[in-house]
């Protein structure tokens, strides 16, 4: 009995199911026949994560609903989800506003990103072969909310705090302090939280001015008490809080940033060397 392939769901925005064609060989030697003599594919090697993320110009979506489900699919697989991989991205051209959302998929996968479609293209005549590839997300994205509005996989595969901590070591940051009761506990008596507030297209004009009201309070409030904390913090009526407004749009991409990987891990027989091949698969 031959059982079909499951279908995949490649994407949070991708509501039909992907269903990879198959070739079947009923023995070792016409498999060898076919892959050494008829096809003599190039192969991408080390680990490929395939997904589709149209909105790269939002890095919300780019990251919660594109990077982390792929990222849990992956942590299905341990321990390949320490280790570094590559990105296969089906992309939208988005007016060339995403520099800065692939310049985080870059760092925190290690390997860089693909065009998918400029790969099927080149797929025209010719072979590829990846070493390995993981694809589907299921419906772990962000906006696959479950009822107590955590993260798909955060708990249960502990994805929410895997994915925190493998952006911050990528992109060589010091991991947040672990507080277990509340905010105050193991902070530093004379630094403030740092908070901040993402710009949405969402907001109207009295939101923006009703949002920098409170920024401007909470700040002040800070600025005025930061020099009166005691060993406990009892004499504070609030916590001190430094609150930033952020627009993701007018953030550059930090072309210095670099994965915190060493050289790859696997080494594959045939590895794609075209300098030029390789620079026309990136996004």
């Amino acid at each position: 009995m031959v059982f079909p392939l499951p279908e995949v769901r490649i994407g949070a925005f991708t509501m039909s199911q992907f269903n990879p064609n198959r070739r079947r060989f009923y023995s070792y030697i016409d498999l060898e026949e076919f892959v050494s003599h008829k096809i003599n594919p190039t192969v991408i090697p080390n680990i490929t994560v395939y997904f589709d993320q149209p909105w790269l110009s939002n890095i919300g979506h780019a990251l919660f609903d594109g990077l982390y489900p792929a990222f849990v699919a992956l942590i299905r697989f341990q321990p390949k989800h320490l280790q570094p991989f590559r990105i296969l991205l089906h992309t939208m051209s988005d007016n060339g506003k995403y520099s800065f959302s692939q310049n985080v998929y870059n760092v925190f996968a290690g390997l860089g990103t693909m065009n998918a479609s400029i790969l099927e293209k080149m797929s025209a005549g010719r072979w590829f072969a990846f070493q390995e590839i993981v694809m589907g997300s299921g419906n772990m994205c962000q906006r696959c909310l479950q009822s107590n509005l955590q993260l798909p996989g955060g708990i249960e595969l502990n994805g929410s705090m895997l994915f925190r901590d493998r952006m911050y070591k990528q992109h060589d940051l010091s991991p947040p302090t672990i507080r277990k009761n509340h905010s105050f506990e193991r902070q530093h008596l004379r630094r403030p939280l740092k908070a901040y507030v993402i710009h949405n297209k969402r907001f109207t004009d009295d939101d923006k001015i009703e949002i920098q009201a409170a920024i401007d309070e909470i700040n002040k409030y800070t600025a005025v008490n930061k020099n009166q904390t005691t060993e406990n913090g009892e004499n504070l009526r609030w916590p001190l809080v430094h609150v930033s407004y952020i627009s993701y749009p007018l953030i550059a991409a930090r072309e210095e940033a670099k994965s915190q990987f060493s050289t790859p891990i696997i080494q594959s027989k045939t590895i794609i060397s075209n300098s030029k091949m390789m620079a026309h698969l990136q996004l």
